[in-house]
């Protein structure tokens, strides 16, 4: 409990203290650091190294986006509720915990730290190489109490805290009357990275997941407006730009995912790339995949 609130009000701290917030995130990445590298003496450095340079580099991330008012002081405050607390950095004494100690007891072994979910087949776009061979006409779908299943196992039984969403397009889901915000709003105490092609976050979607604060979505580009267009159709890079600007103005975090191909592997070698998705455009993260045959 003490090291959660350590990092919880520091983290407090940097949003609400705009003078002192470069002293204060400095601070708490000296502490990050020594609380994942120089005290895990029972993992590889390296790969402590690795975990601290992924967290130091979203927190940087972060913090710049709030200096520019990308996102708000109430995503912030759910952000640091469900995945500081619930997800990096977890009181052993807490409930998930608890739930991942059952079941390597009954299993001999950890449960998973999350899940990738694939609610439907469906998707509005026909994107050249798509590997989920998604489109409109697809009608593959998980039923409502199916994923709320899953969802609930992973809470209960895993004791995780951390869904990861794919597609088709999770925002084309229904089932039962039910739209995957209802899973958002429901497992309130669980944080979403949903991977979607964006056009479907319209300023009420986007404000709906202000209100929520537990959904991050990761929107797919391929390059610049060119690029994206070939691959996901005429008019698309504009319709993401629109989702870049609805979220923004809510200030919920979004990143970008990016799939490495011959097409546009010279574009992602470029600086201007990466200057014009974070720093102009306000991404917060990037996934990068590499293009694999199935």
């Amino acid at each position: 409990m003490k090291n959660n609130k350590i990092v919880v009000n520091a983290l407090n701290e940097i949003v609400n203290q705009k003078q002192i917030r470069k002293i204060l995130t400095k601070q708490l990445e000296k502490y990050i650091y020594k609380k994942t590298v120089t005290k895990n003496t029972e993992n590889l450095k390296k790969i402590q190294l690795k975990k601290y340079e992924f967290i130091s580099a979203m927190l940087q991330c972060v913090v710049r986006n709030v200096d520019k008012g990308y996102i708000s002081k109430q995503v912030i405050k759910k952000l640091i509720e469900v995945l500081v607390i619930n997800t990096f950095y977890k009181d052993e004494n807490e409930k998930p915990a608890n739930a991942a100690d059952v079941f390597e007891k009954k299993y001999g072994e950890r449960p998973p730290s999350f899940i990738v979910l694939s609610p439907t087949q469906r998707c509005n776009l026909k994107c050249v190489g798509c590997y989920a061979s998604s489109n409109a006409k697809t009608t593959p779908t998980l039923p409502y109490d199916i994923v709320d299943r899953i969802v609930k196992e992973n809470h209960d039984i895993f004791g995780s805290r951390f869904v990861t969403v794919s597609g088709g397009e999770p925002f084309m889901y229904r089932s039962n009357g039910k739209t995957f915000l209802d899973i958002f709003e429901k497992y309130n105490d669980t944080f979403f990275l949903v991977y979607t092609n964006g056009t479907l976050i319209t300023k009420d979607v986007a404000k709906k997941l202000a209100e929520l604060g537990n959904v991050t979505p990761a929107i797919s580009v391929e390059g610049y407006e060119k690029e994206t267009d070939e691959r996901r159709g005429k008019g698309v890079y504009k319709k993401i730009l629109q989702a870049f600007d609805n979220l923004k103005e809510v200030g919920v975090p979004f990143g970008i995912s990016v799939t490495a191909t011959s097409k546009n592997v010279d574009i992602l070698l470029t600086d201007e790339f990466y200057d014009l998705y974070f720093d102009k455009l306000g991404a917060t993260y990037m996934w990068q995949f590499q293009l694999m045959p199935i």
